[in-house]
């Protein structure tokens, strides 16, 4: 724009293409770079319509464009019209299509769940299990072989087992620090986005800036997610609810050690939870530390088992201790992973939850990865941790539904029993 005056009754902008035109007072039309005044005879003189339009006198023998179709008048100009998202998008006839930051996602008929832009139909309850993979205690920093077990979890066996969600429960940076964290999110780059992959904070989480490291670079953080919340997770069986806690919720680092959660926390998470209460069909409850053993939570451990109860969880995922142990807690399955690149050997948990309850295994982490991997889901094993609350005797004489999930990189053709 620099020299052009529009005639001086005008001014200059920058059209569509970034090239100068000039936008006139009233009165006038553009020609080229010049405001020139209009012919009351004749109004729409020297109006183009952006070429993609007519124009006509209007009602006070203004000119007025009349766009062609797919564009739309701005004063005296014909603007395209921005291309509609949802334009063709049905969601299979079970949902509506919405429009959000220029990208078209479903919101499915309730006994619905997306995929991609279709709504499938959810299954019926226990008519197939739901499967998680989880993980914890990386400590980037500190061991020299958690960069390679974590990429070839997150390459090799991610894409495999292909879980609802897989979930990282603490203690991924050793000291806290960004540097630390930009090399999980280095090695972890090809992991799905939030909330397919996501983390807990642990108290070497908030070591450093009191974990404003993980608020930056986790994907729970970066997904506004914060320290704790819920995440929910569209799956066959409905939506999935992942109740976040954060047991290193203090600014002392003695006090994240031994495992702190705060009434403040407690108030907001508990709210959280009844507000969610009657949307979801199955709830994960993952913190840092345990609610079983000798390195258990130690402060705020009531508050937290009130949480747990309310919400109906059937399995809790943690870590901290660095030792693999697969326990009870009353009717929850407690699940404690060991540390990844700390421990000999280490492992993954594939968790999963079936008509007849929740079962898991710990799976050795090597590179590259052991295939195959198989669970029975149901019938329930009565021999888990230790002993199963929710098994039940077999029919004597009738038939039982046996039910597995499979996995290997080379596919899997058939499952014996």
């Amino acid at each position: 724009c620099d020299g052009v005056t529009c005639s001086n009754h005008g001014a200059c902008v920058l059209d569509a293409d970034g090239n100068a035109a000039c936008n006139c007072d009233e009165g006038y039309h553009p020609e080229e770079l010049d405001c020139i005044e209009n012919d009351v005879d004749n109004p729409c003189e020297g109006v183009t319509c952006s070429g993609h339009g007519n124009c006509e006198p209007g009602d006070d023998n203004e000119p007025v464009c009349h766009c062609e179709t797919g564009y739309h008048a701005e004063g005296l100009t014909c603007v395209q019209d921005e291309a509609d998202p949802c334009e063709g998008v049905t969601c299979s006839g079970h949902g509506q299509c919405l429009a959000e930051g220029g990208q078209a996602r479903c919101e499915c008929d309730a006994g619905y769940h997306p995929t991609g832009l279709a709504c499938i139909a959810d299954d019926i309850a226990g008519d197939r299990p739901v499967w998680f993979l989880h993980i914890t205690d990386c400590h980037y920093g500190e061991s020299a072989v958690t960069s390679t077990l974590t990429s070839t979890f997150v390459d090799e066996i991610v894409p495999v087992i292909q879980p609802t969600a897989t979930i990282n429960t603490g203690d991924t940076a050793d000291n806290g620090r960004a540097t630390q964290w930009s090399w999980y999110v280095n090695d972890t780059a090809n992991a799905p986005e939030y909330p397919y992959f996501f983390e807990i904070p642990g108290n070497h989480d908030k070591k450093t800036g009191d974990g404003q490291p993980f608020i930056d670079y986790s994907r729970t953080g970066q997904a506004g997610g914060g320290f704790y919340g819920v995440t929910l997770v569209p799956s066959t069986a409905g939506t999935v609810r992942v109740v976040r806690a954060d047991t290193a919720d203090s600014s002392v680092n003695a006090m994240n050690i031994a495992g702190i959660f705060g009434s403040e926390q407690a108030m907001a998470l508990g709210a959280m939870v009844d507000e969610s209460n009657n949307s979801v069909a199955l709830t994960i409850f993952a913190a840092h530390h345990p609610m079983v053993g000798l390195e258990k939570l130690r402060l705020g451990a009531t508050s937290l088992q009130g949480i747990i109860d309310r919400s109906g969880a059937q399995v809790y995922l943690c870590g901290h201790t660095h030792r693999a142990a697969i326990d009870w807690l009353g009717a929850v399955l407690h699940v404690t992973g060991p540390s990844v690149g700390k421990t000999d050997p280490t492992s993954y948990s594939l968790v999963a939850i079936d008509s007849t309850g929740p079962s898991v295994r710990l799976i050795n982490l090597t590179a590259p990865p052991e295939w195959p991997v198989v669970m029975i889901t149901t019938p329930e094993d009565a021999s888990l941790g230790g002993e199963n609350p929710l098994a039940s005797p077999l029919p004597a004489g009738g038939t039982t539904r046996v039910r597995a999930i499979a996995f290997a990189a080379s596919g899997v053709e058939k499952v014996e029993l």
